[in-house]
């Protein structure tokens, strides 16, 4: 499935150390899977780190990997380097990102509950077939067609899931528009498969709900900026 998100976030190389930092101090397991240098390793955490193995790496492998890395982890906290200011960032700029995208995968699977029925692929091709029409609402006039697929994702939605027949957008640039149903054909339409036309629903469908909530919960947030940051922002 196609994510925003797939605004995206990514793990930084760092997030071994510091992810594996944050659990460190586990002297107290009794009969340890790993000894290295008496920090001890039990059976559940080496397991759980071997599941998410590389698949370059065979067992052996992945062992001695995960023995250089606890050696080089303890040489970097004898250095203090665990310390640093900027260690402190890393860690803060690593849960904060890992925090957002692990609820991203929690909403996203929540709003890309779909049924993937023919009714509904066999609507998303009829949309497919024919132009939609756009025109701002300061130009009535100025009247453009434009293919389904560049339609933006929230009139989208509107159209197949509200059954809609006219949408008004506002665009990022606050651009107000109108979108309406035409029978104007497309000359050369996209053949898509019924699994990509039920791919592209979900993430229709999900991106919509995204934007849904996030813009509620931002709503009802108490929010206060600064005059000074205003002005710096104009």
């Amino acid at each position: 499935m196609k994510h925003l998100v797939y605004i995206h976030i990514i793990v930084i190389g760092f997030s071994a150390l510091t992810a594996y930092f944050l659990f460190y101090n586990k002297n107290g397991i009794q009969n340890p899977f790993i000894e290295i240098n008496k920090k001890n390793i039990s059976k559940e955490e080496y397991e759980k780190a071997l599941n998410n193995k590389p698949y370059y790496l065979d067992n052996n492998q992945f062992l001695d990997q995960f023995i250089e890395k606890e050696i080089l982890i303890q040489e970097a906290i004898k250095n203090n380097l665990h310390q640093n200011e900027d260690f402190k960032i890393k860690i803060k700029s690593f849960y904060e990102k890992n925090l957002v995208q692990l609820l991203m995968e929690k909403k996203f699977e929540e709003f890309s509950n779909l049924e993937a029925s023919e009714d509904l692929i066999s609507k998303y091709k009829k949309f497919l077939s024919f132009k939609i029409k756009n025109c701002s609402l300061e130009e009535k006039d100025n009247e453009k067609f434009v293919d389904f697929k560049f339609v933006p994702n929230k009139v989208k939605y509107e159209f197949i899931f509200n059954e809609a027949r006219e949408v008004r957008f506002t665009d990022e640039n606050l651009n107000k528009k109108i979108y309406t149903l035409s029978e104007m054909p497309i000359i050369k339409e996209d053949v898509l498969s019924s699994k990509e036309i039920f791919e592209d629903l979900v993430y229709i469908k999900s991106t919509y709900l995204w934007n849904n909530w996030l813009n509620e919960i931002k709503a009802h947030a108490k929010i206060s900026i600064s005059e000074k940051l205003k002005e710096s922002t104009k």
